[in-house]
């Protein structure tokens, strides 16, 4: 009566070890894959910004 039970735990253990092993050796280079895929790009420099000032006192013409 206790054989069986013997036997299911080591056929997991037997089983299981492995499994787990190739399972997450697996799941890492899927996740090196997605690191490649999906990197950050490095941030782009900030362009510069010019303004006009328009000219305020008047004389650049066109009133009245």
């Amino acid at each position: 009566m206790l054989w069986p039970i013997i036997i299911c735990i080591v056929a997991v253990i037997v089983f299981g070890v492995p499994f787990t092993y190739y399972w997450f050796r697996w799941s890492d280079k899927n996740a090196v894959g997605d690191d490649k895929r999906f990197v950050d790009k490095p941030a782009k420099k900030a362009k510069e910004v010019r303004v006009i000032k328009s000219d305020t006192d008047g004389s650049a013409g066109g009133g009245t």
